[in-house]
């Protein structure tokens, strides 16, 4: 509440000499530092924005878009989403998965995630949904011991940097089947005229892995330690107005739209072709040579496809879509939901 000085009759004054008095020490007050007499007015926190780390994180075990907001701590499968509620805006955290005992080695770290954005809008109470973050521990639990029922327990830690009030924390299970990982590689070649550099996201459902990168023709990126069952999108946001054709060495699913799943032990390629009016261009590199770089054997696609820019844009969770690789990616399971939701504004 704005603190205000004690506002006094004139004509009461003039009468009383009492009231002089209780005025006079009034006056005093208001001079005495700390007193809230005569104190500049304060910015009020708004209701329902506390400060400090005052957020919720509750684990999700059905996709982004499952109704309700209770806690599920017993996960059937390798991929969940954690969701976050009534953090400030710009809060970012360090995220860290450890195993807990049934589970041996106990408090083995299985993923560290540092920096990551919980939240883009202002707190507004304990039901308001901030983000929402996938992550897949097919990998992650390889070495650890399991309940023969419960699977693995896990502990997730969030600590928000920067704020004060401790880390947030749950402890779950997870039924998931150890799997060794692979790598996801992006390929880029030019046809025609244009040149690059080329700008690319990357989005999974498992956190971690998301990135930004440039390439130039000719190029490649490598995507390692992918989680089996990971699925993952490859979005050019950069083509330099030009058309862009798609091919995914092996396919999994629609083999033109740059979403993949990947499988342990076998690495993915995805081939982004850049095409240009004119002649010229910069192939991709040769089979022989990806696979000398740990690329997968040379497979041929039968299909590819043309499509323009700009990308097409995909719902979300939220209210602001951002473009993804192409139409069809809410066909895909479960999992791959994540790589349009994993962030949530609210509306």
């Amino acid at each position: 509440m704005e603190t205000t000085q004690d506002r006094w009759s004139t004509r009461a004054v003039s009468r009383s000499p009492l009231l002089l008095l209780v005025a006079l020490v009034a006056v005093v007050a208001g001079a005495v530092p700390g007193s809230r007499v005569g104190a500049a007015p304060t910015k009020a926190t708004p209701p329902g924005d506390p400060p400090g780390n005052n957020g919720t994180i509750k684990i999700e075990r059905d996709g982004p878009l499952s109704a309700g907001q209770n806690n599920e701590p017993q996960v059937d499968g390798c991929i969940f989403w954690l969701e976050y509620y009534g953090f400030d805006q710009g809060q970012t955290a360090d995220i860290t998965f450890t195993a807990q005992a049934p589970s041996t080695p106990k408090d083995t770290v299985l993923v560290a995630d540092k920096g990551v954005i919980v939240s883009d809008t202002p707190a507004g109470g304990g039901q308001d949904k901030d983000y929402v973050i996938a992550y897949n521990l097919t990998s992650a639990v390889q070495g650890l011991t399991a309940h023969p029922r419960r699977g693995y327990h896990v502990k997730v830690s969030s600590d928000t940097v920067g704020a004060p009030g401790g880390a947030k924390q749950k402890v779950f299970w997870i039924k998931c089947t150890p799997a060794p990982t692979t790598t996801l590689r992006v390929i880029k070649a030019i046809e025609g005229s244009g040149t690059g550099p080329f700008t690319f996201e990357v989005q999974c459902n498992h956190r971690p892995l998301d990135m930004t990168f440039t390439l130039n023709g000719g190029d490649f990126r490598d995507v390692t330690d992918v989680p089996s069952g990971t699925t993952c999108a490859v979005i050019e946001t950069g083509s330099n107005n030009a058309q862009i054709r798609i091919e995914e060495r092996p396919a999994t699913g629609p083999p033109v739209d740059g979403v993949v799943t990947l499988t342990a032990g076998i690495p993915t390629n995805v081939f982004v072709t850049n095409v240009f009016p004119g002649s010229g261009g910069t192939p991709a590199p040769a089979d022989a040579e990806l696979r000398a770089a740990g690329g997968v054997p040379d497979t041929v696609l039968a299909e590819t496809a043309t499509r323009p820019e700009p990308a097409a844009t995909l719902p979300r969770t939220g209210a602001d879509p951002r473009p993804l690789a192409a139409t069809g990616l809410w066909s895909l399971a479960a999992g791959a939901l994540a790589l349009v939701a994993a962030r949530r504004r609210r509306p």
